[in-house]
């Protein structure tokens, strides 16, 4: 839903749901239970696909990347994942 831009549903509230209604109520006895979601969480977990971008930098930065035989994808990814995490 969130990669389609839609939004998340909010949860239920536990004391509203009646599992004698539940969708396998008339297998056995139904039970409610609570599912905590981290949307951030699972998505460095498991989107992983590489995309390419590009990247701008002054001349001078380049250079000295070059000099140094930086991977500049690969430190952009670092910064990047350390921010973020």
């Amino acid at each position: 839903m969130q990669d389609n831009g839609d939004s998340v549903p909010e949860p239920s509230d536990i004391d509203d749901i009646d599992v004698s209604k539940g969708t396998f109520a008339d297998v056995g006895k139904g039970i409610k239970t609570l599912v905590d979601i981290d949307f951030d969480e699972y998505r460095r977990k498991n989107d992983n696909k590489m995309v390419r971008r590009n990247v701008t930098l002054p001349n001078w930065m380049n250079r000295r990347a070059e000099q140094e035989h930086l991977n500049v994808s690969g430190f952009l990814q670092d910064a990047l994942a350390e921010r973020y995490a």
